[in-house]
């Protein structure tokens, strides 16, 4: 009986357990003796206790070629969560037809050399999708309550800051903000109904998105200058495109970033702004000046042009931002969803169906 070889490879956060677990409960489900046509080879990477590596070919990967060759050179399948699958390691991997990869962007796959073999690859989109949603709740409600100011000031300082109660220091209550959402895909859906719930009025800017479809959310919907103008809050939620704008030709082409020194300027006095989306889309340095002239009242941030982030860099002096080490899509939901989003294009696969989420 011909059997399939599934490569498994995870790491310590996306396991390589919960990826074969998933493979298994989803081909348990398809029914029709596939499991037992199944040969599983497995592999676990470390990080994020040893950092991702980048190149000039794919991005954000872990493990060498070597490494990764070595378990895929005879697998017709391939899942995985940041495995380095560069034209090498396909090169090495004559028999694989499948990469599942168990992440929103598959930027550890070189793709057009994917395509070029023959190889399907799917992705995982919208897999961390809630935890960033919830993750940016938290951050709006640090940055206008002064959660993580009032914690530096007692542990680093030891000061009790009792004029953090003055009437001119203290925040809104998240029912009187107008928190604007530039961005309405997977995240800012999931979004727009947690504040809501608090009371706060959504503004959302997105052209590929139907007004109509941001009205039944709750979401009024808003030109991107007007909605930088009349937010307290603006979060980022667009997916930056290489070589185009992250908005159509509306905004303006070519690859600036969606708020620059232009933008930020546009934006009220006092406001604040919120970033978890790709570092492409802001211009760090202009929010640096933004912040430090007291134009904007404070910033979250959790995505950065370098990471680790420098440093020297101005943003880490500053007393109004909170920087946090790019983990608003980790959570343990995060990782099943993209376990469980992999599992079903290898098990679709495996019946001869098209897999979900193709890229290629």
């Amino acid at each position: 009986m011909a059997h399939t070889t599934v490569a498994v490879i995870g790491d310590r956060f996306v396991r390589t357990t919960l990826l074969r677990d998933a493979i298994e409960d989803a081909i348990e489900e398809a029914a029709g003796g596939l499991a037992d046509k199944l040969r599983f080879v497995t592999d676990e990477h470390d990080w994020p206790d040893v950092p991702m590596a980048h190149d000039g070919e794919i991005r954000e990967y872990t493990g060498d070629a070597d490494r990764v060759t070595a378990v895929l050179r005879e697998a017709q399948v391939a899942a995985v969560h940041m495995a380095a699958l560069g034209a090498k390691v396909l090169a090495a991997a004559p028999e694989l037809r499948l990469v599942a990869c168990a992440r929103s962007g598959a930027v550890n796959v070189n793709l057009e050399e994917a395509k070029r073999r023959g190889v399907v690859v799917c992705n995982a989109p919208g897999r961390n999708a809630r935890a960033v949603a919830e993750f940016t709740v938290a951050l709006i409600i640090d940055v206008t309550k002064g959660l993580a100011r009032g914690h530096r000031d007692l542990t680093a300082a030891g000061r009790w800051r009792t004029d953090l109660y003055r009437h001119d220091t203290v925040g809104e209550d998240l029912a009187a903000l107008t928190v604007g959402l530039l961005g309405m895909g997977h995240i800012g859906r999931l979004l727009a109904p947690l504040l809501t719930a608090f009371g706060a009025r959504v503004l959302g800017c997105d052209p590929y998105v139907p007004a109509q479809v941001l009205a039944a959310a709750g979401v009024e919907p808003c030109a991107f200058a007007e909605l930088l103008a009349r937010s307290d809050v603006v979060r980022l939620h667009a997916r930056h495109r290489p070589g185009n704008a992250p908005l159509p030709p509306a905004h303006r082409p070519g690859p600036a970033p969606l708020l620059g020194a232009r933008e930020l300027a546009q934006m009220r006095r006092g406001a604040y702004l919120i970033q978890t989306a790709r570092s492409p889309l802001l211009d760090y340095d202009a929010l640096a000046r933004e912040l430090a002239q007291g134009h904007l009242a404070g910033a979250a941030i959790d995505v950065f042009p370098d990471e680790p982030l420098p440093a020297g860099h101005p943003l880490r002096a500053l007393p109004n931002v909170t920087l946090t080490p790019h983990i608003a899509g980790a959570s343990r939901g995060s990782a099943r969803a993209g376990a469980r989003m992999a599992a079903a294009a290898v098990a679709a696969w495996l019946r001869g169906e098209p897999p979900p989420h193709r890229m290629v």
